[in-house]
C-alpha cells in the first residue's frame, strides 16, 4: 500500500514538473507581448484620465474669452449681466475641475512612464493588504 502511494506522489510530481516546464516556455514565448500590451493599456488609461482635464481647460478658456470679448461693459441690459454671470460661474467650475485633474502627477507618470505607475500600484496593493 505504501508503495502505491509513493508511486502516485512521484507521478503527480512528474506531471507537475512537466506542467511547470510547459508554463515556463509559454511565459518566455508570450511574456514580452504581454508586458508591451500592459504598458499600452496603462498609457491609454492615463490618456483617458487626462482628456477630461484638457476639455475642462478648453471650456475654461472659452468662458474667459466670452466674458472678456462678448459682454462689453457699456451695456446695461439684463442679458449682459446674465451672460457675465454664466461666464464667471462656468469659468470658475471648469477651471477648478481642470486644475484638480491636471494637477495629479500620477496621470502624467501613467502616460510617460507606465512601468513606474505599475510599480506604484503594486506597492499600494501590498501595503493595503498589510
Amino acid at each position: 500500500m505504501a508503495k502505491s502511494v509513493e508511486t502516485k506522489v512521484v507521478e503527480v510530481l512528474d506531471s507537475l514538473q512537466k506542467g511547470v516546464s510547459k508554463l515556463g516556455k509559454e511565459v518566455v514565448k508570450y511574456g514580452p507581448v504581454a508586458v508591451d500590451t500592459t504598458l499600452s493599456v496603462v498609457r491609454i488609461n492615463g490618456l483617458a484620465n487626462l482628456i477630461p482635464g484638457i476639455l475642462s481647460l478648453i471650456i475654461f478658456l472659452i468662458m474667459v474669452w466670452l466674458g472678456v470679448h462678448c459682454f462689453p461693459l457699456k451695456e446695461d441690459s439684463g442679458s449682459f449681466v446674465l451672460g457675465l454671470i454664466i461666464s464667471i460661474i462656468g469659468g470658475f467650475i471648469s477651471g477648478c475641475f481642470a486644475c484638480a485633474v491636471l494637477s495629479d502627477i500620477w496621470i502624467y507618470v501613467q502616460v510617460f512612464n507606465p512601468k513606474l505607475y505599475i510599480a506604484k500600484e503594486l506597492v499600494e496593493k501590498i501595503l493595503d493588504r498589510s
